[in-house]
């Protein structure tokens, strides 16, 4: 529904320049390229999938403690239950400690993207920036522009 507003609002947008002959200067920006050739963008999203796998190893050491503990039989039903509660806290704790970090990284790294188009922006005397999903004719491509900049950084 938003990309077709958004499609909608960038028709208008082009109907209503060329008709009252005002020359506005459109930049375009592949934002899947941005995020997957973006070095600083490739090392975050290793980082998130390391949180995820460590998340993933933790529940399978959590549910494999409770298992032995409840096959062993050495701990009474409310002991069992107690360590379950125990484990499932911990594992609660860590998910939200790796998605907060996941969450800064993100930020950062969109954070670095924009400041890096708002200057390609103003050097290229861009009136409008849209992305290449959205354009349906015309604009100027600058991603390469700013891939280049965010990898020399």
């Amino acid at each position: 529904m938003t990309n077709k507003i958004v499609i909608l609002f960038s028709i208008l947008f082009s109907i209503i320049c060329h008709q009252a002959s005002i020359a506005y200067e459109i930049g375009i920006i592949d934002k899947y390229r941005l995020l997957t050739e973006y070095k600083e963008s490739k090392e975050a999203q290793e980082r998130i999938v390391e949180l995820r796998t460590k998340i993933q190893e933790l529940l399978l050491t959590l549910n494999k403690e409770i298992e032995e503990a409840s096959k062993n039989k050495k701990l009474s039903e409310s002991e069992l239950a107690a360590k379950q509660k125990e484990a499932e806290k911990k594992l609660l704790d860590e998910k939200a400690k790796a998605e907060s970090i996941a969450n800064s990284l993100r930020q950062d790294v969109e954070g670095k993207i924009r400041e890096i188009i708002d200057e390609e922006a103003k050097s290229q005397k861009l009136d409008l920036i849209i992305t290449a999903e959205t354009a349906y004719y015309g604009g100027k491509d600058i991603t390469d522009s700013i891939l280049k900049k965010l990898n020399s950084k």
